[in-house]
């Protein structure tokens, strides 16, 4: 990062700043991305999709989900032309797929802290002398886990908002939302989805897709129930990745 500001101005861009602000999200360094956006918009760099992808999932990664389907909304508004309103309506089938796929994530684990107010014990109390540092102060890492609630909750609101596909679903948005019909409980739904998804698929995948249709079948197999002969009815004719 010190090289990219050492650099001239005339050599930064958004694509430069995506990529560190990619890297600083993927290994929780989450005030560093910020920084990064700041720096951004200090020297007047205009956002493109890829930003507006990495803010939504620095907002979602550190807890603030409703913060970042605002962020949506109002990123939407802008692209659709519309001034900003006060309420976090959004328009059906409007919302950039890339955007709407951010929203499906989760906090990550040791994001955020909090004081734990009990007294630990003599023994618990050597353990977490790395995690009190010299302060003494006894801090926890939030679960990363929302309640069964608040994620059907979530999954309903995206799916009001459910964007318009194209007629090449991208695997990654198969692979998404099993997991979450799964979580909430949908597992007749996503076994309909994967199961279609599969026999649906070319006689040649891309190299690209090869990962991510592995563990939509992996995915299959090890939360559904399958019965004798059910899986490979799904592909009856194998095709080699």
């Amino acid at each position: 990062m010190n090289y990219h500001f050492h650099c001239p101005k005339a050599f930064r861009s958004a694509r430069s700043y995506n990529f560190l602000i990619n890297l600083a999200i993927r290994h929780a360094a989450f005030g560093t991305a910020m920084r990064l956006l700041l720096a951004m918009r200090e020297e007047l760099i205009p956002p493109n999709m890829e930003t507006w992808k990495l803010i939504v999932r620095w907002l979602v990664r550190t807890g603030r989900w409703d913060e970042a389907q605002v962020r949506v909304s109002h990123i939407t508004r802008r692209l659709l032309g519309r001034q900003p309103e006060t309420s976090n309506q959004t328009y059906p089938h409007t919302i950039p797929l890339p955007l709407w796929l951010e929203l499906f994530g989760s906090q990550k684990r040791g994001a955020l802290r909090y004081y734990d107010r009990r007294r630990p014990s003599v023994t618990v109390r050597r353990e977490k002398c790395s995690l009190q540092g010299s302060t003494g102060i006894n801090l926890r890492p939030c679960p990363p886990h929302i309640s069964p609630a608040v994620a059907v909750f979530r999954y309903q609101v995206l799916m009001r908002a459910l964007p318009l596909l194209t007629s090449e679903i991208h695997p990654r948005v198969i692979l998404i939302l099993s997991r979450t019909m799964i979580g909430t409980g949908h597992r007749e739904l996503a076994y309909s989805m994967i199961s279609s998804y599969l026999k649906n698929l070319p006689s040649r995948i891309r190299p690209s897709h090869r990962r991510t249709i592995l563990s939509i079948v992996h995915l299959h197999m090890c939360t559904l129930p399958i019965k004798q002969g059910t899986f490979t009815s799904l592909c009856p004719t194998p095709h080699p990745l």
